[in-house]
């Protein structure tokens, strides 16, 4: 499990782009309701107990390790975009990298709560 979430947190790091599109494209528009809905499904396993618990955070893992995959695959912008463009892409890029981020925070942190204590 502790490798997953590395892998993971590694897999974001490694997702933070060198160029954008101009503003938020179909494709951010996509990430940003499957965010939303991994989100909820993190909020469902932080009110479950037990096996209920237990299969939502794995479908939770499932739809990030989805998302991120999602993520990595967005491509730079075209030749004849504009500066503005490019940082609006770029500004709406790094709010869905930070949304993803908050959430494998408070995942991690469930997990740990998870675990049994000593």
């Amino acid at each position: 499990m502790k490798k997953l979430i590395q892998f993971t947190v590694l897999s974001m790091v490694l997702a933070l782009p060198l160029n954008g599109w101009a503003g938020p494209n179909p494709n951010q528009v996509l990430l940003q309701q499957r965010i939303q809905e991994a989100q909820q499904r993190l909020e469902r396993a932080e009110r479950a107990r037990g096996a209920e618990r237990q299969r939502l955070m794995q479908e939770h893992m499932r739809m990030m390790q989805e998302n991120m995959q999602m993520l990595q695959r967005m491509t730079p912008p075209g030749r004849g975009t504009s500066m503005q463009e490019h940082e609006e892409w770029m500004a709406a890029h790094q709010e869905l990298m930070n949304r993803m981020l908050l959430q494998m925070q408070r995942e991690h942190q469930l997990l740990m709560d998870m675990l049994p204590r000593q």
